[in-house]
């Protein structure tokens, strides 16, 4: 007869680890707001084909014309370098206050 034991492994982040990852998640975060607030102050009014920020998410696309955002990418990036901030310093707190 086999006993299933369920055995957890202990998560021990070293200090160097979570380092590791709080630069990551404020390396992506500050490149992809960087880059959006350069596309967005790079508008050029005068250029009718300006692909700035302002311009492309503007654009009202015809019929049958298929509208491809690249920022969309640097968007879903700053986005998840948001939320994993976020849970970094949630996860944080937790821990500190179960060592108290």
């Amino acid at each position: 007869m086999v006993k299933l034991v369920h055995h957890e492994k202990p998560v021990n982040k070293t200090l160097h680890h979570r380092k590791i990852e709080i630069l990551a998640v404020l390396t992506l975060l500050i490149g992809s707001l960087s880059f959006l607030i350069y596309s967005y102050c790079s508008h050029d009014a005068n250029n009718p084909l300006c692909r700035c920020l302002l311009c492309t998410l503007n654009h009202t696309p015809e019929d049958g014309e298929y509208l491809y955002n690249r920022y969309l990418v640097v968007i879903s990036i700053t986005w998840a370098a948001l939320i994993f901030g976020t849970l970094f310093v949630i996860l944080y707190h937790i821990e500190r206050k179960k060592k108290k």
